[in-house]
């Protein structure tokens, strides 16, 4: 996954950016103190939570106008917070636990960040079909390569399957993101539950064996942004 990718769909490291930036506002004697972002335990109470208010109470207690409570401190860190599109709203819970939900606008820019750049790096390249229209002897082992798999040789098999592995790793971090579980049941082309090529057509499943198959099973994990747990 590219760096774009990687930090578009990473909501905890922009977040933890956010407020580095708020503490180094709100508390400039404090040079390099680290945000402590975690996710929120309860959905209903935010996606995400800064707990550094504990932490930075104690090391300024004493000195001059210091907070005079925890909850002090993580007022302080809101009004510091540089205004952006990625918080929709902020609570403060406990002795001064900062929780915070995403912007339901921030979350939908980042997922399809997810599927263009994900799809895209993932996608045939256009130089590759140029080249199959063109070049009559790349054409001729492409469709050997496919009668070759559909057929069943092992060596073909065997990097048809490495290349859905390759795809199936990229997908996963995409699924990860999402909260979704995926359960594989079918390899697709060359999987002995798939019926195989005949003079270079390729069978599809019958009625009965597509009503057989338990094909994909897919749940969510998390709870939605903004839901209410």
């Amino acid at each position: 996954m590219g760096k774009d990718l990687a930090a578009a769909t990473n909501f905890r490291a922009q977040l933890e950016t956010l407020f580095a930036k708020a503490l180094a506002a709100a508390f400039p004697a404090l040079e390099g103190e680290e945000p402590l972002m975690a996710a929120c335990n309860q959905p209903k109470n935010g996606d995400y939570q800064c707990n550094n208010a504990m932490s930075l109470f104690g090391k300024l207690k004493g000195k001059p106008g210091a907070p005079k409570a925890p909850r002090d401190v993580a007022t302080a860190l809101l009004a510091a917070l540089p205004a952006n599109d990625m918080i929709s709203e902020t609570s403060l819970a406990g002795p001064g636990f900062i929780n915070l939900r995403l912007a339901r606008p921030f979350v939908a820019a980042n997922i399809s960040a997810i599927i263009t750049q994900g799809t895209r790096r993932l996608a045939p390249d256009l130089a590759s079909k140029k080249r199959f229209d063109e070049d009559e002897a790349f054409k001729t082992r492409a469709r050997e390569s496919v009668t070759a798999l559909q057929s069943g040789e092992p060596s073909a098999r065997a990097a048809w399957q490495r290349i859905c592995a390759a795809s199936r790793k990229e997908f996963q971090a995409i699924y990860t993101r999402l909260g979704v579980t995926l359960q594989r049941v079918l390899d697709g082309v060359g999987s002995p539950s798939v019926p195989t090529a005949s003079s270079g057509r390729q069978v599809l499943p019958t009625a009965e064996q597509a009503r057989s198959a338990k094909g994909l099973s897919a749940t969510w994990s998390a709870a939605a942004p903004g839901s209410a747990g």
